[in-house]
């Protein structure tokens, strides 16, 4: 399983500074929870990801960090649920 990583702006200065952030991951057979702390200085998932984990519910916990990109651009079948299939949509065109 490959590392994950989101960069959120802080009030301050937000070019500059970033918080850390946190993604969960549960396996869906062992119901096993990973909680990934995300570093600072990393904007977008595929910034460290190639490739989503596999078997498991995978949140993010923001949007417009990269991972419906990382799912897209990787050779493995992903399902990707989201409220509105015009965000997949475009996101396979670009």
């Amino acid at each position: 399983m490959g590392k994950s990583t989101i960069k959120k702006k802080t009030e301050k200065n937000p070019e500059k500074e970033f918080t850390d952030y946190t993604i969960i991951i549960i396996k869906i057979y062992s119901m096993e929870k990973q909680i990934i702390k995300i570093p600072k200085g990393i904007k977008y998932l595929n910034g460290i990801m190639t490739e989503l984990p596999v078997n498991c519910l995978f949140d993010k916990g923001k949007t417009a960090c990269g991972g419906t990109s990382v799912a897209i651009e990787n050779d493995k079948n992903t399902i990707i649920a989201m409220p509105y299939v015009n965000v997949i949509k475009n996101k396979v065109a670009q």
